[in-house]
């Protein structure tokens, strides 16, 4: 029997009306959404290769902005990638090349975990539960690799690491050489209370670090997207030598579609998105209330992660296919012991809300069916 991992079974799933597996933005444009999209011709015209550096840097202006993050490039190195994974792809060919192991969050995504382990990188789990207790730093000192990757807003629990904690990692770094890598592929969606300039932090640090930005789960642009991997100056010639192997440059036409959407959200302060967020997440809750499945995710995550009580993902899993809604079950994300991950489902809320309310009422049905 072949075993799928999560992207395939995602993949195979696109189709279907009920699908909340990947993390990705699928909903309605709204009427300024749809206005970006009304210029697309004029759009495409702009757009020139030879802008290409310009619209590099607008965007990175625009798009850290949103994020509340401060752009610091005299000692942030700024690489663009068409997707995460690529990014996580060159992270890990360098990891690769110069022999380091990496202590890894977990749950996390498990294409981060299979890229890494393609490499042959040595991997060692750090549970996310510690990311903002006070044994933390603790812990990464016990597993000494010569690597920390943290996903934070980590996906699928939206946990994040805290400001105290961040800064007793990013110092860590610096005295015992390690490298500090930070998956924020989903930052959009931190807690705005809990928002903290991570690269000013690293810039004073002088720590080698690469950070992965992207936007594929933040704008309904039919998977039009883009990743910025941040590299340290020390790092930045390996890395970059890696990466154009990869990418000559990246598309100027999404470059500047991209900054057009970030540029809309930082004057609407994310509405849109989060108010697609929250219907969903109440949705959801209103239909498992008194049933088995408990909330356990943050409440600014852009998926639900929900614990079980006497049953397995796995069967949860099929009954829900049955009835045609399709998630995804823990295993995958418990990458060092699978079993952990039968008391959990990820449910991606990125959805259309209309489509996300009549999929809960489903839900509720078959919920009741086998309580």
């Amino acid at each position: 029997m072949v075993v799928e991992n999560l992207t395939q079974y995602e993949h195979s799933k696109l189709s279907k009306k009920f699908n909340f597996t990947d993390g990705y933005m699928h909903r309605k444009l709204t009427k300024a959404e749809q206005s970006i999209i009304n210029d697309l011709s004029k759009i495409f015209k702009e757009a020139e290769r030879e802008q290409c550096q310009q619209l590099e840097r607008d965007f990175i202006k625009s798009y850290f902005k949103l994020a509340r993050q401060s752009v610091q490039f005299d000692s942030v190195q700024y690489l663009f990638c068409t997707s995460a994974s690529i990014s996580l792809e060159i992270v890990a060919n360098y990891l690769r090349l110069h022999n380091k192991s990496v202590t890894l969050v977990e749950p996390c995504i498990d294409t981060l975990v299979n890229i890494l382990r393609r490499h042959k990188v040595k991997l060692r789990p750090l549970s996310d539960q510690l990311l903002d207790k006070d044994s933390f730093l603790e812990n990464i000192e016990r597993l000494n690799s010569d690597a920390i990757c943290l996903v934070s807003p980590n996906n699928p629990t939206g946990l994040e690491i805290s400001r105290e904690n961040f800064i007793k990692l990013t110092n860590y770094c610096k005295t015992k050489k390690k490298i500090l890598i930070l998956d924020a592929s989903c930052r959009i969606f931190s807690d705005p209370d809990s928002i903290f300039d991570h690269y000013g932090l690293l810039a004073r640090s002088k720590a080698n670090f690469l950070v992965v930005e992207n936007t594929g789960k933040v704008f309904p642009t039919k998977n039009l997207k883009l990743s910025i991997l941040a590299v340290s100056n020390n790092l930045y010639q390996s890395i970059y030598d890696i990466h154009s192997d990869f990418i000559l440059f990246t598309p100027p036409f999404t470059i500047k579609l991209l900054t057009k959407f970030v540029d809309l959200y930082i004057k609407e302060d994310l509405f849109t998105v989060w108010a697609t967020i929250q219907k969903n997440r109440q949705s959801l809750y209103e239909a498992i209330d008194g049933s088995f499945l408990k909330p356990r995710e943050t409440q600014t995550s852009c998926t639900a992660w929900l614990e079980l009580e006497g049953i397995t993902a796995t069967k949860l899993k099929s009954w829900l296919e049955n009835a045609g809604i399709y998630v995804i079950p823990g295993t995958n994300l418990y990458w060092s012991d699978p079993k952990k991950g039968e008391r959990f489902i990820r449910v991606a809320l990125n959805r259309e809300p209309e489509i996300f309310s009549k999929a809960g009422v489903i839900l509720k049905k078959v919920l009741r069916r086998y309580r």
